[in-house]
Protein backbone atom coordinates (compact mmCIF):
# COMPACT_ATOMS: atom_id res chain seq x y z
CA UNK A 1 0.00 0.00 0.00
CA UNK A 2 2.70 2.44 0.52
CA UNK A 3 4.38 2.08 -2.79
CA UNK A 4 1.07 2.72 -4.52
CA UNK A 5 0.35 5.87 -1.99
CA UNK A 6 3.38 6.67 -3.47
CA UNK A 7 2.79 6.26 -7.13
CA UNK A 8 -0.89 8.23 -6.79
CA UNK A 9 1.07 11.33 -4.70
CA UNK A 10 3.57 11.56 -7.63
CA UNK A 11 0.97 11.59 -10.07
CA UNK A 12 -1.11 13.55 -7.98
CA UNK A 13 1.34 16.35 -7.38
CA UNK A 14 2.66 16.15 -11.41
CA UNK A 15 -1.39 17.17 -12.29
CA UNK A 16 -1.52 20.06 -9.63
CA UNK A 17 -3.74 18.21 -7.49
CA UNK A 18 -3.27 18.62 -3.35
CA UNK A 19 -3.68 15.81 -0.80
CA UNK A 20 -4.22 15.89 3.12
CA UNK A 21 -2.53 12.65 5.00
CA UNK A 22 -3.68 12.29 8.69
CA UNK A 23 -2.28 10.04 10.58
CA UNK A 24 -1.94 9.24 14.57
CA UNK A 25 1.34 7.44 14.55
CA UNK A 26 3.80 7.91 11.68
CA UNK A 27 7.45 6.63 11.92
CA UNK A 28 9.95 9.26 10.61
CA UNK A 29 11.00 6.88 7.00
CA UNK A 30 7.23 6.67 5.89
CA UNK A 31 6.23 10.89 6.01
CA UNK A 32 9.87 10.72 4.13
CA UNK A 33 8.67 8.56 1.65
CA UNK A 34 5.49 10.13 1.01
CA UNK A 35 6.53 13.67 1.28
CA UNK A 36 9.38 12.90 -1.14
CA UNK A 37 6.92 10.93 -3.55
CA UNK A 38 4.73 13.88 -3.73
CA UNK A 39 7.83 16.22 -4.04
CA UNK A 40 8.92 14.73 -7.40
CA UNK A 41 5.62 14.82 -8.50
CA UNK A 42 5.77 18.65 -8.01
CA UNK A 43 9.60 19.33 -9.20
CA UNK A 44 10.06 16.45 -11.95
CA UNK A 45 13.47 15.86 -9.71
CA UNK A 46 15.10 12.94 -8.12
CA UNK A 47 16.56 15.23 -5.27
CA UNK A 48 15.35 14.32 -1.85
CA UNK A 49 13.64 16.81 0.75
CA UNK A 50 16.00 17.41 3.89
CA UNK A 51 13.45 16.86 6.63
CA UNK A 52 13.89 17.26 10.41
CA UNK A 53 14.42 14.45 12.23
CA UNK A 54 13.83 15.50 15.98
CA UNK A 55 10.22 17.50 15.89
CA UNK A 56 7.92 15.85 18.57
CA UNK A 57 4.24 14.42 17.95
CA UNK A 58 1.67 16.18 16.67
CA UNK A 59 3.57 17.73 13.65
CA UNK A 60 2.12 19.76 10.80
CA UNK A 61 4.38 19.47 7.54
CA UNK A 62 3.14 21.23 4.69
CA UNK A 63 4.97 21.23 1.24
CA UNK A 64 4.61 22.99 -1.88
CA UNK A 65 6.45 24.11 -4.84
CA UNK A 66 7.62 27.26 -2.88
CA UNK A 67 9.01 25.74 0.27
CA UNK A 68 8.30 22.79 2.93
CA UNK A 69 7.17 23.98 6.41
CA UNK A 70 7.52 21.40 9.18
CA UNK A 71 5.77 22.60 12.75
CA UNK A 72 5.16 21.11 15.94
CA UNK A 73 1.50 22.03 17.23
CA UNK A 74 1.09 22.04 20.95
CA UNK A 75 -1.67 19.60 22.29
CA UNK A 76 -4.66 20.36 23.88
CA UNK A 77 -4.31 19.82 27.61
CA UNK A 78 -7.16 17.41 27.62
CA UNK A 79 -5.72 14.51 25.88
CA UNK A 80 -2.65 14.51 27.36
CA UNK A 81 -2.25 11.55 29.20
CA UNK A 82 0.06 9.19 30.59
CA UNK A 83 -0.65 5.45 30.51
CA UNK A 84 1.24 3.47 33.20
CA UNK A 85 2.38 -0.55 31.54
CA UNK A 86 2.22 -4.03 33.41
CA UNK A 87 3.45 -6.58 32.22
CA UNK A 88 1.73 -10.16 32.94
CA UNK A 89 3.22 -13.61 30.82
CA UNK A 90 0.35 -16.37 31.62
CA UNK A 91 -2.92 -16.31 31.19
CA UNK A 92 -4.11 -16.87 34.54
CA UNK A 93 -2.62 -13.73 36.07
CA UNK A 94 -4.78 -11.93 33.84
CA UNK A 95 -7.58 -13.54 34.18
CA UNK A 96 -6.98 -12.93 38.24
CA UNK A 97 -6.76 -9.17 37.05
CA UNK A 98 -10.32 -9.53 35.27
CA UNK A 99 -11.36 -11.18 38.92
CA UNK A 100 -10.13 -8.70 40.89
CA UNK A 101 -11.78 -5.67 38.61
CA UNK A 102 -15.33 -6.99 38.06
CA UNK A 103 -15.51 -7.55 41.81
CA UNK A 104 -14.69 -3.86 42.43
CA UNK A 105 -17.83 -2.86 39.54
CA UNK A 106 -15.23 -2.00 36.84
CA UNK A 107 -15.49 -2.95 33.15
CA UNK A 108 -12.51 -4.37 31.62
CA UNK A 109 -11.13 -5.61 28.20
CA UNK A 110 -8.48 -7.42 26.70
CA UNK A 111 -7.34 -7.50 23.65
CA UNK A 112 -6.83 -10.72 21.65
CA UNK A 113 -4.40 -11.34 18.53
CA UNK A 114 -6.27 -13.89 17.18
CA UNK A 115 -9.93 -15.09 17.09
CA UNK A 116 -9.07 -18.88 18.23
CA UNK A 117 -7.50 -16.61 20.85
CA UNK A 118 -10.01 -14.59 21.62
CA UNK A 119 -12.83 -17.57 21.81
CA UNK A 120 -10.62 -20.14 23.89
CA UNK A 121 -10.07 -17.04 26.44
CA UNK A 122 -13.57 -16.22 26.50
CA UNK A 123 -14.54 -19.75 27.10
CA UNK A 124 -11.83 -20.02 29.81
CA UNK A 125 -13.13 -17.06 31.65
CA UNK A 126 -16.92 -18.00 31.92
CA UNK A 127 -15.91 -21.68 33.36
CA UNK A 128 -13.28 -20.10 35.99
CA UNK A 129 -15.31 -17.18 37.18
CA UNK A 130 -18.93 -18.81 36.36
CA UNK A 131 -20.47 -15.61 34.11
CA UNK A 132 -23.31 -15.34 31.91
CA UNK A 133 -23.83 -13.25 28.64
CA UNK A 134 -25.06 -10.67 31.04
CA UNK A 135 -21.65 -10.01 32.36
CA UNK A 136 -19.05 -11.20 29.58
CA UNK A 137 -19.19 -10.02 25.77
CA UNK A 138 -17.04 -11.59 22.58
CA UNK A 139 -16.24 -9.40 19.95
CA UNK A 140 -14.41 -10.63 16.67
CA UNK A 141 -14.81 -10.23 13.00
CA UNK A 142 -16.03 -14.04 12.67
CA UNK A 143 -19.71 -13.54 13.07
CA UNK A 144 -22.46 -13.25 10.74
CA UNK A 145 -22.70 -9.45 10.11
CA UNK A 146 -26.04 -9.08 11.85
CA UNK A 147 -24.57 -10.59 14.33
CA UNK A 148 -21.55 -8.70 14.33
CA UNK A 149 -23.45 -5.25 14.38
CA UNK A 150 -25.40 -6.59 17.69
CA UNK A 151 -22.44 -7.25 19.46
CA UNK A 152 -20.68 -3.93 18.54
CA UNK A 153 -24.27 -1.94 19.85
CA UNK A 154 -23.59 -3.85 22.97
CA UNK A 155 -19.91 -3.05 23.49
CA UNK A 156 -20.70 0.45 23.25
CA UNK A 157 -23.68 0.36 25.05
CA UNK A 158 -21.65 -0.60 27.70
CA UNK A 159 -17.98 0.87 26.90
CA UNK A 160 -19.25 3.54 25.18
CA UNK A 161 -19.17 7.59 25.92
CA UNK A 162 -22.58 7.54 27.84
CA UNK A 163 -22.56 4.71 29.77
CA UNK A 164 -23.09 4.65 33.39
CA UNK A 165 -22.04 3.11 36.27
CA UNK A 166 -25.39 0.76 36.35
CA UNK A 167 -24.78 -0.43 32.67
CA UNK A 168 -20.72 -0.82 33.09
CA UNK A 169 -20.30 -1.96 36.37
CA UNK A 170 -18.93 -5.96 36.66
CA UNK A 171 -18.32 -6.18 32.78
CA UNK A 172 -15.96 -7.98 30.73
CA UNK A 173 -15.13 -7.53 26.65
CA UNK A 174 -13.28 -10.07 25.17
CA UNK A 175 -12.26 -8.81 21.57
CA UNK A 176 -10.01 -8.63 18.80
CA UNK A 177 -8.51 -5.66 16.46
CA UNK A 178 -11.80 -4.87 15.57
CA UNK A 179 -11.72 -2.82 18.69
CA UNK A 180 -9.00 -0.86 18.28
CA UNK A 181 -10.16 2.07 15.82
CA UNK A 182 -13.31 4.03 14.87
CA UNK A 183 -15.50 2.72 17.96
CA UNK A 184 -15.40 5.50 20.98
CA UNK A 185 -15.10 3.30 23.77
CA UNK A 186 -13.60 4.08 27.65
CA UNK A 187 -12.53 1.22 29.72
CA UNK A 188 -11.56 1.51 33.28
CA UNK A 189 -8.78 -1.33 32.89
CA UNK A 190 -7.53 -3.23 29.83
CA UNK A 191 -5.38 -5.89 29.36
CA UNK A 192 -3.46 -6.73 25.79
CA UNK A 193 -1.57 -9.15 23.81
CA UNK A 194 1.63 -7.98 22.74
CA UNK A 195 1.29 -6.05 19.55
CA UNK A 196 3.85 -3.55 17.76
CA UNK A 197 4.15 -0.14 19.38
CA UNK A 198 1.64 1.80 17.29
CA UNK A 199 -1.39 -0.75 17.94
CA UNK A 200 -0.77 -0.41 21.47
CA UNK A 201 -0.71 3.37 21.37
CA UNK A 202 -4.19 2.59 19.58
CA UNK A 203 -5.73 0.07 22.12
CA UNK A 204 -4.38 2.15 25.06
CA UNK A 205 -6.08 5.11 23.78
CA UNK A 206 -9.72 3.03 24.75
CA UNK A 207 -8.34 3.02 28.04
CA UNK A 208 -10.14 6.02 30.54
CA UNK A 209 -10.84 7.89 27.44
CA UNK A 210 -13.41 9.71 29.23
CA UNK A 211 -13.14 11.68 32.49
CA UNK A 212 -15.70 10.37 34.62
CA UNK A 213 -16.38 9.97 38.50
CA UNK A 214 -15.25 7.31 40.77
CA UNK A 215 -18.37 5.51 39.99
CA UNK A 216 -17.67 5.26 36.34
CA UNK A 217 -20.14 7.73 35.31
CA UNK A 218 -19.01 10.73 32.95
CA UNK A 219 -18.33 13.77 34.00
CA UNK A 220 -19.34 16.40 31.92
CA UNK A 221 -16.51 19.70 30.89
CA UNK A 222 -16.96 23.19 32.28
CA UNK A 223 -15.84 26.25 29.58
CA UNK A 224 -13.92 27.87 33.35
CA UNK A 225 -12.26 24.14 34.75
CA UNK A 226 -11.46 20.78 32.99
CA UNK A 227 -13.24 17.66 34.97
CA UNK A 228 -10.53 15.35 36.72
CA UNK A 229 -11.21 11.67 36.70
CA UNK A 230 -11.85 10.08 39.64
CA UNK A 231 -10.78 6.85 39.03
CA UNK A 232 -7.67 4.98 39.64
CA UNK A 233 -4.07 5.90 37.20
CA UNK A 234 -4.84 4.50 33.92
CA UNK A 235 -2.85 1.05 33.78
CA UNK A 236 -2.24 -1.39 30.23
CA UNK A 237 -1.16 -4.41 31.43
CA UNK A 238 0.57 -6.32 28.51
CA UNK A 239 0.59 -10.14 28.71
CA UNK A 240 3.90 -11.09 26.70
CA UNK A 241 7.01 -13.68 26.56
CA UNK A 242 9.25 -13.04 29.82
CA UNK A 243 11.20 -10.56 28.95
CA UNK A 244 15.06 -11.80 27.37
CA UNK A 245 17.47 -9.60 26.85
CA UNK A 246 18.68 -11.41 24.34
CA UNK A 247 15.77 -13.23 23.01
CA UNK A 248 16.36 -16.91 21.04
CA UNK A 249 14.69 -17.85 17.86
CA UNK A 250 12.37 -19.16 20.10
CA UNK A 251 11.43 -16.79 22.09
CA UNK A 252 7.17 -17.07 20.95
CA UNK A 253 7.34 -20.55 21.02
CA UNK A 254 5.21 -20.51 24.34
CA UNK A 255 1.58 -21.79 22.82
CA UNK A 256 0.25 -19.04 24.61
CA UNK A 257 1.55 -16.90 21.92
CA UNK A 258 1.47 -19.26 19.17
CA UNK A 259 -1.21 -16.95 17.05
CA UNK A 260 0.53 -13.51 18.07
CA UNK A 261 4.26 -15.34 16.50
CA UNK A 262 1.97 -15.91 13.24
CA UNK A 263 -0.35 -12.27 13.55
CA UNK A 264 3.19 -10.46 13.69
CA UNK A 265 5.73 -11.88 11.76
CA UNK A 266 8.34 -9.45 12.80
CA UNK A 267 8.95 -10.52 15.92
CA UNK A 268 11.85 -7.93 16.33
CA UNK A 269 9.16 -5.26 16.27
CA UNK A 270 7.44 -6.59 19.37
CA UNK A 271 10.59 -7.16 21.45
CA UNK A 272 11.34 -3.46 20.35
CA UNK A 273 8.12 -2.63 21.64
CA UNK A 274 8.23 -4.34 24.67
CA UNK A 275 12.07 -3.11 25.23
CA UNK A 276 10.71 0.61 24.86
CA UNK A 277 8.31 0.14 27.01
CA UNK A 278 10.08 -1.77 30.08
CA UNK A 279 12.58 1.05 29.59
CA UNK A 280 9.80 4.01 29.89
CA UNK A 281 7.83 2.42 32.14
CA UNK A 282 4.68 4.37 30.71
CA UNK A 283 2.89 6.10 27.69
CA UNK A 284 3.37 9.20 28.10
CA UNK A 285 1.25 11.04 25.19
CA UNK A 286 1.74 13.25 22.84
CA UNK A 287 5.04 14.18 24.42
CA UNK A 288 7.30 10.95 23.87
CA UNK A 289 5.05 9.46 21.00
CA UNK A 290 7.82 10.20 18.91
CA UNK A 291 10.78 8.30 20.71
CA UNK A 292 7.93 5.34 21.58
CA UNK A 293 7.31 4.65 17.25
CA UNK A 294 11.27 5.20 16.71
CA UNK A 295 12.40 2.88 19.18
CA UNK A 296 10.60 0.11 16.87
CA UNK A 297 10.51 1.52 13.65
CA UNK A 298 13.90 3.44 13.10
CA UNK A 299 15.11 2.24 9.81
CA UNK A 300 19.26 1.75 11.95
CA UNK A 301 18.09 -0.69 14.46
CA UNK A 302 19.66 -3.93 14.35
CA UNK A 303 18.18 -6.75 15.57
CA UNK A 304 18.91 -9.01 18.27
CA UNK A 305 20.41 -12.37 16.81
CA UNK A 306 18.15 -14.91 17.88
CA UNK A 307 15.15 -12.50 16.48
CA UNK A 308 17.47 -11.62 12.93
CA UNK A 309 15.83 -14.50 10.82
CA UNK A 310 12.37 -13.27 11.48
CA UNK A 311 13.26 -9.98 10.94
CA UNK A 312 15.10 -10.08 7.50
CA UNK A 313 12.46 -12.40 6.53
CA UNK A 314 9.83 -10.10 7.36
CA UNK A 315 11.46 -7.55 5.49
CA UNK A 316 11.97 -9.64 2.57
CA UNK A 317 8.52 -10.54 2.16
CA UNK A 318 7.69 -6.39 2.70
CA UNK A 319 10.34 -5.79 -0.63
CA UNK A 320 8.73 -8.19 -2.71
CA UNK A 321 5.24 -6.91 -2.09
CA UNK A 322 7.03 -3.65 -2.71
CA UNK A 323 7.78 -4.95 -6.15
CA UNK A 324 4.55 -6.66 -6.43
CA UNK A 325 2.49 -3.18 -6.10
CA UNK A 326 5.29 -1.91 -8.86
CA UNK A 327 4.63 -4.53 -11.80
CA UNK A 328 1.02 -3.31 -11.37
CA UNK A 329 1.39 0.29 -10.94
CA UNK A 330 0.07 2.32 -13.94
CA UNK A 331 2.98 4.29 -16.25
CA UNK A 332 0.58 7.10 -16.68
CA UNK A 333 3.42 8.40 -19.08
CA UNK A 334 2.28 5.33 -21.32
CA UNK A 335 -1.47 5.95 -20.75
CA UNK A 336 -3.99 3.03 -20.71
CA UNK A 337 -1.77 0.47 -23.44
CA UNK A 338 -1.43 -2.87 -23.80
CA UNK A 339 2.29 -2.41 -22.63
CA UNK A 340 1.18 -1.79 -19.18
CA UNK A 341 1.19 -5.11 -19.16
CA UNK A 342 4.05 -7.18 -20.83
CA UNK A 343 1.00 -7.75 -23.64
CA UNK A 344 -1.22 -9.62 -20.98
CA UNK A 345 -4.22 -6.48 -21.26
CA UNK A 346 -6.57 -8.78 -22.72
CA UNK A 347 -6.46 -11.59 -20.18
CA UNK A 348 -8.63 -11.30 -16.91
CA UNK A 349 -7.13 -9.71 -14.50
CA UNK A 350 -7.58 -8.83 -10.99
CA UNK A 351 -5.67 -6.17 -9.46
CA UNK A 352 -6.20 -5.13 -5.15
CA UNK A 353 -4.71 -2.06 -3.99
CA UNK A 354 -4.03 -4.23 -0.79
CA UNK A 355 -2.90 -7.72 0.07
CA UNK A 356 -4.53 -10.39 2.15
CA UNK A 357 -4.76 -13.52 2.75
CA UNK A 358 -7.17 -15.56 0.26
CA UNK A 359 -11.00 -15.48 1.93
CA UNK A 360 -13.50 -17.50 1.62
CA UNK A 361 -17.38 -16.39 1.44
CA UNK A 362 -19.60 -17.84 3.78
CA UNK A 363 -23.19 -17.40 3.81
CA UNK A 364 -25.20 -18.90 6.51
CA UNK A 365 -28.90 -20.43 6.02
CA UNK A 366 -31.60 -22.52 7.06
CA UNK A 367 -32.88 -25.22 4.51
CA UNK A 368 -36.92 -25.71 5.05
CA UNK A 369 -39.61 -27.13 3.03
CA UNK A 370 -37.13 -27.12 0.03
CA UNK A 371 -36.35 -23.65 -0.04
CA UNK A 372 -33.14 -22.01 1.20
CA UNK A 373 -33.69 -18.87 4.22
CA UNK A 374 -30.76 -16.70 4.65
CA UNK A 375 -29.73 -16.63 8.41
CA UNK A 376 -30.49 -13.04 9.09
CA UNK A 377 -34.35 -11.99 9.08
CA UNK A 378 -33.56 -8.79 8.22
CA UNK A 379 -35.95 -7.78 5.08
CA UNK A 380 -33.45 -5.72 3.30
CA UNK A 381 -29.76 -7.45 2.70
CA UNK A 382 -30.80 -10.57 4.28
CA UNK A 383 -27.78 -12.34 2.33
CA UNK A 384 -25.42 -9.90 2.40
CA UNK A 385 -25.82 -9.50 6.83
CA UNK A 386 -26.22 -13.60 6.97
CA UNK A 387 -22.31 -13.18 5.34
CA UNK A 388 -19.25 -14.72 7.36
CA UNK A 389 -15.90 -14.26 5.84
CA UNK A 390 -13.29 -16.84 6.99
CA UNK A 391 -9.53 -18.10 5.88
CA UNK A 392 -8.94 -20.13 2.95
CA UNK A 393 -6.51 -22.19 4.90
CA UNK A 394 -9.03 -22.52 7.91
CA UNK A 395 -11.88 -23.46 5.57
CA UNK A 396 -9.95 -26.55 4.36
CA UNK A 397 -9.47 -27.42 7.62
CA UNK A 398 -12.79 -27.43 8.70
CA UNK A 399 -15.22 -27.71 5.54
CA UNK A 400 -16.04 -31.62 6.11
CA UNK A 401 -17.23 -31.10 9.60
CA UNK A 402 -19.77 -28.49 8.05
CA UNK A 403 -23.07 -29.05 6.15
CA UNK A 404 -23.05 -27.33 2.88
CA UNK A 405 -25.87 -26.93 0.39
CA UNK A 406 -25.46 -29.68 -2.30
CA UNK A 407 -24.21 -28.61 -5.20
CA UNK A 408 -27.38 -28.52 -7.53
CA UNK A 409 -29.36 -25.96 -5.45
CA UNK A 410 -25.82 -24.04 -5.20
CA UNK A 411 -25.49 -22.80 -8.17
CA UNK A 412 -29.05 -22.31 -8.64
CA UNK A 413 -29.00 -19.91 -4.99
CA UNK A 414 -25.74 -18.21 -6.64
CA UNK A 415 -27.20 -17.44 -9.48
CA UNK A 416 -30.30 -15.95 -7.68
CA UNK A 417 -28.34 -13.78 -5.01
CA UNK A 418 -25.49 -12.69 -7.75
CA UNK A 419 -22.66 -14.18 -5.52
CA UNK A 420 -20.70 -16.36 -8.44
CA UNK A 421 -18.45 -17.64 -5.07
CA UNK A 422 -20.47 -17.86 -2.20
CA UNK A 423 -20.56 -21.44 -0.15
CA UNK A 424 -23.76 -21.74 1.48
CA UNK A 425 -23.75 -23.13 4.87
CA UNK A 426 -26.96 -24.89 6.33
CA UNK A 427 -27.94 -24.45 9.96
CA UNK A 428 -30.54 -26.76 11.71
CA UNK A 429 -33.68 -24.82 13.29
CA UNK A 430 -33.57 -27.70 16.02
CA UNK A 431 -30.61 -27.16 18.16
CA UNK A 432 -27.51 -25.01 17.62
CA UNK A 433 -25.15 -25.93 14.94
CA UNK A 434 -21.73 -27.27 15.94
CA UNK A 435 -19.70 -24.86 14.12
CA UNK A 436 -21.50 -21.32 14.68
CA UNK A 437 -23.19 -19.60 17.51
CA UNK A 438 -24.72 -15.89 18.05
CA UNK A 439 -21.93 -16.18 21.37
CA UNK A 440 -18.99 -17.36 19.78
CA UNK A 441 -19.30 -16.62 15.99
CA UNK A 442 -17.77 -19.72 13.75
CA UNK A 443 -15.72 -21.34 16.56
CA UNK A 444 -14.05 -24.06 14.20
CA UNK A 445 -10.74 -24.31 13.88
Amino acid sequence: MVKLLESLLHYHASQGGSAIILTATLPFFLREKLLNAFYSGLTSTPSPLTLNTDLPFPLFTQLNQKNLVEQAIETRDEVKRQVKIDWIDNINSGIEKIKSAIEQGKIICWIKNSVADAISLYQQIQQNLHLDSKQILLFHSRFAYCDRLAIEQKTIEWAGKTSNNTIRSAKIIIATQVIEQSLDLDFDEMISDIAPIDLLIQRAGRLQRHVRDKHGNIKSATHQNQPRDERNPPILTVFAPTWQDDPSEDWLDNPEFRNTKYVYANHAYLWFTQRVLRERGVITMPEEARLLIEAVYRHDLEPPKGLQEAFYKALGEQLGQSSQAKSIILNFNKCYSREQFNGEWDKEIEVSTRLSKDNIDLYLAYQQDGKVIPYCSSNEYAWEQSHVTISASKWARVKKAVPQLDQQHLEKLRQQIHRPNAIIVLIETEKEPSFYSKELGFYLN
